[in-house]
């Protein structure tokens, strides 16, 4: 596209950082001060991992980043994100985040636009002015944990933890079936964990089978308690 956008701005692909200053993670998550949300003023922008999209369903209009500090939920109002160069997992996104907003929503600190008082998703005609794709491209590594040594710092991170099994009454019912869409891991030392699924992903009706696995998913935090989502079955 050439001229200018019916907005008057002028389309761009790439972001300028000259004079805007780049934070990590940590540091976005502390400008969140009190109340629902904090208003980022300043010239700042984000460099980070894109860790999780919505390809399989499971996330809806919202992806994970993540860099060496810490990783955060990104609230964007576009479907098929996954579809979008910048948002494959595993790439580099540089987020200008000037006029963005930070704050918790279900004790879960999250960036994205404003939405009925607190932090909502970045409208679909703003994406451009704040998501610019990088060339840089690397596999997600996932930062492994226990269930007993999970802390607020580790939520919004990709994480592992190995050999965890569904417990007993979840065995051959489904990862997301009726209203249920939570299920219950627990490790040798009978220490458990949530596993949440939509009941959009497209592996929602798959069965669930006895047996020990690693997870790998998203560290998320729900009214004071540590969920896990995932974007395949185990």
């Amino acid at each position: 596209m050439k001229g200018p956008r019916l907005d008057g701005s002028t389309p761009s692909c790439s972001y300028n950082t000259e004079g805007k200053k780049l934070i990590s993670v940590s540091e976005l998550k502390l400008l969140y001060t009190s109340g629902n949300y904090t208003q980022i003023t300043d010239n700042v922008y984000l460099k980070a991992q894109v860790t999780a999209n919505d390809k399989t369903g499971n996330l809806f209009k919202y992806i994970y980043v993540e860099d060496k500090t810490g990783g955060i939920r990104v609230n964007i109002d576009m479907t098929s994100l996954y579809a979008d160069p910048r948002f494959f997992v595993g790439k580099q996104v540089l987020i200008n985040l000037k006029d963005l907003y930070v704050g918790s929503v279900n004790a879960e600190v999250q960036l994205g636009g404003l939405f009925n008082g607190n932090v909502g998703r970045v409208l679909a005609n703003d994406v451009y002015k704040h998501f610019f794709p990088t060339t840089d491209f690397t596999e997600v590594v996932a930062t492994e944990k226990t269930i007993a040594g999970l802390t607020d710092a580790d939520v919004g991170r990709w994480i592992k933890i190995k050999d965890l099994q569904f417990i007993n009454d979840d065995l051959g019912e489904s990862y997301a079936g009726g209203s249920n869409t939570s299920r219950t891991l627990e490790d040798c030392s009978g220490a458990k964990i949530s596993l949440t699924t939509s009941s959009f992903a497209n592996f929602a009706s798959r069965q669930i089978d006895s047996g020990k696995g690693d997870l790998y998913g998203v560290l998320t935090k729900a009214n004071g308690k540590y969920e896990v989502w995932i974007t395949n079955p185990l």
